[in-house]
């Protein structure tokens, strides 16, 4: 499950982003996710703007700002 700003997007395929909210930072929740028949092991992140980040372990909550003007 990914929730942006409490927001179950899930099932989306396009998310558009308000260019103040992006200023401000956007709240990204991947922390219900399950493994299907096993652990999750590694987190990989590719947010679209330029960062990207991997850990071991589940998804934790992440920040990450989309406009900069």
């Amino acid at each position: 499950m990914l929730l942006i700003n409490g927001v179950n997007v899930s099932n989306i395929d396009t998310i558009k982003i308000n260019p103040t909210i992006g200023k401000m930072g956007v709240i990204l929740d991947a922390t219900a996710s399950r493994a299907t028949g096993g652990n999750i092991i590694e987190t990989s992140w590719d947010f679209g703007n330029g960062n990207t980040i991997t850990y071991e372990g589940r998804p934790i909550v992440e920040r990450q700002i989309f406009a900069t003007e």
